[in-house]
């Protein structure tokens, strides 16, 4: 018989984030994440600890990343039914803080 996953921590220094198709801001911007020219942009699910330099920019759960394209490892878990993103927080070039959405 099969455990249920309930939990899930990332390793040191990555980041969990569920992927986004488009972002659409408060202001009414919307930002797609289709053009293969543009970064990435995930919702973030989960912060591993932080390496001993620390991070250098704030992400809390449920802030939305932008970051490096091809910089992810993409993998699917089935007890939480969705594809996630595992990446290095050094590849996170942007944050959109939850409150200003």
């Amino acid at each position: 018989m099969t455990k249920k996953i309930t939990k899930i921590i990332p390793a040191k220094g990555y980041v969990i984030l569920k992927p986004l198709e488009t972002q659409k801001l408060a202001s009414g911007i919307e930002l797609g994440t289709n053009d293969k020219d543009m970064p990435q942009m995930g919702v973030v699910f989960k912060i591993g600890k932080p390496p001993k330099d620390g991070y250098p920019i704030d992400l809390k759960e449920g802030d939305t990343a932008v970051y490096q394209k091809y910089m992810t490892n993409k993998t699917y878990i089935a007890q939480f039914d969705t594809d996630f993103d595992f990446i290095s927080f050094q590849n996170i070039v942007a944050v959109i803080p939850k409150e200003n959405e």
